[in-house]
């Protein structure tokens, strides 16, 4: 974008939107300004739609981030898409250059279960786009860019192309939407008898909605009203105490609990202390935890394009690098691709890894990757690591909040000098070849989950990927139980 190109903002056009239409070099840049906005033939020929628009309040980065049930905001996902899409396109002969930027925008295209309910029209597009913007060279969309924007000869026979693959395209009815319509005057009322003071009403209508929030496809968001049921329940409880509603509030927060078992967020919610409530255990939660930040992860390494593989090899890379800067950071990445928040520490007697899920599971890792393996894991290894629980108390935040901690040594030295034997409490061992081998399956979790990104919807992929987790044995419990299995001091003694 060159020098003499006016940006302009929401501020900009309050009024009257000739600041932007009358000037033949500028560009308008809105915030969830989905519809309301109308700019047709030459007023506008170019469009770019960045992000997903899952997330415009509080209340919708709540079930997208925390509880992550995505399809309860699929139905308003398309209609902003849709409405995006239109601005500039205000007549049958209109048209504008339309670029998504944004991974989670491409895998919202990409998901068959979202395209199949928009507009035949719309779906031809988004086919005709995928297809053609599946290029090696930039320059090569640039020319089809052109192609289009000048709408001559060669053009016509993509517009031929569009119209014959929309005549293709059925608008499907999406089942899950019925039914949340079906809850809609029950979550309304629910709504206007909390704000009247009327619990008995308010747990009324939340039975109501759970009553038709069945199957596993509503998991995440029965659980909510299950929590929300229990709240209320218990509400009433503290003025009836003797009418069973506190029996009805276990149940309920109970029952919430049972259907989230693939979410982190009920671990941080208030609970009634009266009340003796199930709870998910922290190494549960660890997992979940775990498997929320797969699911991150991948789609910020990209579910398309050659971004993704690149991650990987740069990763292998360093990994299986013996420098000791290369080989902690290959570290360091691993553990991110395994679901932990990590660090690689660069001030001095600082560890070489650590990796930590929420307060449940500390792991520090002192790395020596470039040792011979002939020699036996040395005393001055073995103070430099345990040093490291003095570091993390000074360091971590909560420290000693975290249940498990540990210091691991890295190493291809399989065993450890005898003399080393008394400076070796509290320390574990874990082989490089072990390391790099969590790579290899680690990397190919994450193929085959990415492979099937577009088959299943977020939930489905979050659930298998714990499932994958767990059968690799590669979840945080996993991985604990397999350090706590190799102590340092039991490895063999070298003289």
């Amino acid at each position: 974008m060159c020098d003499s190109t006016a940006i302009l903002g929401s501020s900009d056009i309050e009024n009257t939107l000739e600041s932007f239409s009358e000037n033949d070099r500028a560009a308008l840049i809105l915030t969830n300004r989905y519809d309301g906005i109308d700019l047709p033939d030459d007023t506008c020929r170019q469009m770019i739609i960045i992000g997903n628009p899952d997330a415009a309040n509080l209340q919708e980065k709540f079930i997208h981030n925390r509880l992550r049930i995505t399809s309860l905001l699929k139905d308003r996902i398309i209609t902003r898409f849709t409405q995006a899409t239109g601005r500039c396109t205000r007549g049958i002969r209109d048209y504008s250059l339309v670029i998504l930027v944004g991974d989670l925008l491409h895998q919202t295209c990409l998901r068959k279960e979202n395209t199949e309910i928009m507009h035949p029209e719309l779906q031809a597009e988004i086919m005709f786009g995928l297809e053609n913007s599946d290029v090696d060279n930039i320059d090569k969309l640039s020319e089809l860019c052109d192609l289009f924007l000048e709408q001559g000869e060669e053009w016509k026979n993509a517009d031929q192309e569009i119209k014959n693959l929309r005549h293709s395209c059925n608008i499907s009815v999406d089942k899950r939407s019925v039914t949340l319509m079906n809850v809609v005057k029950h979550e309304v009322q629910f709504q206007y008898s909390l704000w009247k003071g009327d619990y008995d009403g308010a747990l009324i209508s939340a039975q109501n909605i759970i009553d038709k929030l069945s199957g596993d496809d509503f998991k995440g968001y029965r659980a909510l009203w299950y929590y929300f049921t229990g709240c209320v329940a218990w509400q009433i409880s503290l003025s009836n105490p003797s009418k069973g509603f506190e029996k009805i509030a276990k149940d309920s927060l109970d029952r919430s609990i049972s259907c989230i078992n693939t979410k982190s967020w009920f671990s941080n919610v208030i609970l009634p202390t009266e009340i003796n409530v199930q709870t998910i255990d922290d190494l549960t939660i660890a997992n979940i935890k775990s498997a929320e930040n797969i699911l991150t992860n991948i789609t910020k390494y990209g579910t398309t394009g050659p971004k993704f593989e690149e991650k990987m090899q740069y990763i292998g890379k360093f990994i299986n690098d013996n420098d000791a800067n290369k080989f902690e950071e290959g570290l360091t990445k691993v553990g991110e691709l395994l679901g932990f928040v990590t660090d690689h520490p660069t001030n001095q007697a600082a560890p070489d890894s650590v990796w930590q899920i929420n307060d449940s599971i500390l792991i520090i890792f002192e790395a020596k990757s470039d040792e011979s393996k002939d020699n036996g894991i040395s005393v001055s290894t073995c103070r430099e690591a345990d040093h490291h629980y003095n570091w993390a108390e000074s360091s971590i935040p909560f420290y000693n909040r975290i249940d498990k901690k540990y210091v691991v040594v890295v190493s291809p030295r399989g065993k450890i000098d005898e003399q080393a034997l008394p400076h070796a409490k509290n320390i574990y061992f874990m082989d490089i070849g072990r390391v790099r081998d969590i790579f290899e399956t680690i990397s190919g979790v994450y193929r085959r989950l990415r492979s099937q990104f577009t088959i299943y919807d977020e939930e489905e992929i979050q659930s298998k990927i714990l499932d994958e987790l767990i059968y690799k044995k590669l979840d945080p419990k996993s991985i604990i139980m397999e350090i706590e299995n190799m102590p340092l001091n039991k490895l063999p003694h070298k003289r």
